[in-house]
This record gives structure tokens, sequence and C-alpha cells, in this order.
């Protein structure tokens, strides 16, 4: 996002963030949708922090409808993933870690006796520890962390799982002089849930300060708007007041904002075709994509009727988007959805073909890669995919669901996790479909083996 100003708020964080010593800070930021907490964070961490190693933690504010139990953690450990890779870390891969840790190679042993005696593997649905994989990814990033001070910012933690939390706890508690910036988007008028977590956190790390971030000032806010086109200022004081204070309606104004009194869905509306298409498989796939995936999605057929571009149509395709402001650049040759307003756009787009072949073209593509490769990130991708579309395919993915949900800590929370997002969904909407997955379900509360 554009940045302008914030002058005290830059002090006061700069401030706060260059007093830390031997003991951890955690600064919970909070503010609605769109009020500048990433774009004052990114500036202060380029700006005026580049002495400080800083590490940036993208979740998407819709990640609550993964069925993931450790969503926030992994985006945390494949961030350090990259960033050890980019900077020549030298630290313990996870492997190594388990093969270093007595309790690992413990449980190792005992899972190949099991497996030699003819055991089968059992389902859970107990609460056991965290998993030696949870472990050993903590372990990885508490080794990196060790290295030097760093400033870790993870955006969206309103919406953090229980699992994640519970192991960003921990961490915290195993390194010094770092300081954790969790930026919090709340509703308007919403508070009660923001004092519960800053308690939360102020339990395990008495140096936590909150600190809200306040819409900006229209005089100034009206700086991020196009200079190319003419815009009614009292127009656009009226679009922003009513977003409580969105920048992003400032920075996507433009004409037809007299017309649809939102700035958001004016500019989706005047994307051409092409551009309206690579911004559906971006969105579809839970609004970020790897450079490669979005070629092989756009210049392949996956679905019957797929609009095929070629190469250098794509790329500039591409280009215009990010130059629009709809998508954006992200490292290690991704794209993603510009901000989690657009997300919020299109999730209320209407259904239409083109919506749906881009929905078709993700879909079928998710599933090919999932048979080759069995990555749970793309089962939870293709799960988020299901649900929001209320497509009774979700079925064809439920073994591997239930065999993940076994395998995590706290199984019975996940499975109330998937039965309200199906609720949510499909009840009213997909009567049939919603019956044939409560059926299918029946027998995931009572699971035939337990192991202890």
């Amino acid at each position: 996002m554009s940045f302008v100003n914030r002058a005290k708020e830059r002090r006061d964080l700069s401030s706060i963030m260059r007093q830390v010593n031997e003991d951890n800070c955690v600064i919970v930021l909070s503010g609605t949708t769109g009020v500048g907490k990433s774009g004052l964070t990114q500036y202060l961490l380029k700006n005026e922090l580049n002495f400080k190693t800083s590490v940036c933690v993208h979740v998407s504010k819709s990640s609550p409808d993964s069925i993931e139990n450790s969503h926030y953690l992994n985006a945390v450990y494949r961030t350090f993933c990259q960033y050890a890779k980019d900077h020549k870390a030298v630290t313990l891969s996870t492997v190594e870690h388990a093969l270093s840790s007595p309790a690992s190679l413990l449980h190792i042993a005992k899972e190949w006796l099991k497996n030699k005696a003819g055991f089968p593997e059992g389902s859970k649905l107990y609460e056991p520890p965290f998993e030696h994989s949870l472990v050993q990814k903590k372990d990885y990033i508490v080794d990196i962390l060790k290295d030097s001070a760093f400033i870790i910012d993870i955006d969206n933690i309103q919406n953090i799982d229980v699992v994640s939390l519970e192991i960003l706890v921990d961490i915290i508690k195993s390194v010094k002089n770092t300081v954790f910036i969790f930026e919090y988007t709340t509703d308007a008028g919403e508070n009660d849930n923001l004092l519960s977590f800053i308690n939360e956190i102020k339990a395990i790390c008495m140096n936590t300060r909150a600190y809200t971030i306040s819409q900006l000032p229209f005089s100034e806010a009206k700086q991020l708007a196009p200079t190319d086109v003419e815009i009614n200022d009292d127009v656009l004081l009226r679009i922003y007041s009513g977003s409580n204070g969105n920048l992003m309606q400032i920075i996507l104004a433009n004409q037809l904002i007299c017309e649809q009194n939102n700035s958001i869905q004016s500019t989706l509306a005047t994307l051409n075709q092409d551009e309206k298409y690579i911004t559906y498989l971006i969105y579809w796939n839970g609004g970020r994509i790897s450079r490669n995936y979005l070629i092989m999605m756009s210049t392949c057929s996956y679905a019957n009727g797929a609009l095929i571009l070629l190469s250098n149509k794509l790329q500039m395709t591409v280009d215009s988007l990010i130059d629009k402001k709809v998508i954006s650049f992200v490292k290690y040759e991704e794209y993603e959805i510009a901000h989690d307003s657009i997300i919020e756009e299109l999730e209320n787009t209407a259904l239409n073909p083109q919506l749906l072949i881009a929905y078709n073209v993700v879909k079928n593509y998710l599933l090919e890669l999932l048979d080759i490769s069995g990555d749970s990130s793309v089962l939870d991708t293709l799960f988020t995919l299901f649900v929001k579309q209320g497509d009774i395919d979700l079925i064809s993915i439920l073994p591997q669901i239930q065999k993940n949900i076994y395998q995590s800590k706290y199984p019975r929370n996940a499975i109330s996790k998937l039965m309200f997002n199906i609720n949510q969904n499909w009840k009213s909407r997909e009567p049939w479909g919603y019956v044939h997955l409560k059926l299918s379900m029946n027998n995931w509360q009572q699971p035939a083996t337990i192991w202890v």
C-alpha cells in the first residue's frame, strides 16, 4: 500500500522498537481494514529500522476458511525457510533437528517397531502433545532467531489458530532481543476480542504494547488518489468515511465511483476480460500464486472452455494488473491480490461464466497437483475452494481431510471448524449437498482405533 505522513505513529513505534534489549517486545498493532497498518510497518522496516533484520509473514484475512490446524505456524515456517535460503543461514534443517532430539528419535523408533509388528496406523481423537513435525518447525525458527536481533511482522493475527498461537508463545519464551509485531484487524466498534488477545499476550510477555492506528485525515489520505483522473473530493470523502478510513478506496479511486460509490468495485468492473480472468485465477488459488502455477493455469487447458493466454499476453496482462494496483508482485516469484479489501469484494461478486471457468481451472489443477504431491497445503487450498463454491466434490477429498485432522493436535476443534464452515456455506444454499456431506461424516466422531 502507498504511504503518506504518519509522523507521530512512526516516531512512537520506532521508539518502542529501538528500546528492545535482552527482553522481547510484542506490539499489537490494531486498526480497521485498509487503515494502513501494513503500509506503516513496511515503511518503518524499510526506511527507519533497516539496521535490524526483519521478516514479514503474510496471512490472508480469509484464513479462517481453511481446515489446517497450524495455518499461521506454517506461514511463519515457510517465510523463515525462504529467509534462510536467501541469506544462506547456517541452521539445522527440520530433519536434522529431529535426528538431534532424543524424544524425536524415540518416537521414530516406536513408530518403526509398531509398523514392523503389523499394527495399523490408528486414527486418534485424543489430544496428543505437539506433533513432532510442529516441534521441529518451532526449533528451526528459534534456531534462526538466535542469530541476530529480529523484527517479525505477522498480519491478520486476529484469526490465528490455537496450535499456532501455542507454538508462537513457545517461540517468544525461547528467544531474546526480538520484536514481534502482530497486526490485528478489527471491525468498527469491535474491541472485546482485541482486549482479550492483548491480555493473553501480556500474560506471556510483560513488554507488550497495544497501539491503535486511527483513520488518516482525509486531507492527507486524498494525496494517495490517482493524479491522472479528475475525482470529486466530496464523493471521495463520502466513500472514504463510509469505509471507516480504508485507504484502498482512495488509492483505487476512478471516474466511475460516482455511479457505484465503491472504488474497489468500480476498478474491478473496468478490467478487461483477460485481466478479470487472471484476477479470478489468483483469487480462487487463495489470493496468492507462484508465477509458475499461474503460467500453467493460464496457458494450458484444465477445464472445458478455459481461456488460454499466450505467454507474452499473460505477462502484459499481469503488468497491467500490477499497474492498476489490483495485484502485486511479491518476493520469490509470486503474485497476490494487492489487498484484503479486494478479496472481500471478489467474494461478493455474483457468479459469472468467467469466474466459474477460472474456478474449474484452479480446481482441476489443484486436484492433479494433490494426486502427485499429497501436499497438505494443496489439500487446504482445495478445501477452502470447495467450501466457498459449495462444491459437492468436497466429498472426494474427505478421506484425506479426515486423516490430516486425526493427526493434528486438536482434532475435535478441527472437526468443529470444518462443520461450522460447511453449515455456514451449505445448509441453506446446497441442502442436498449438505445432507450428503453430513452422511459422509457420520463416523468421524467415533474412530475405530485410538492409539495412546
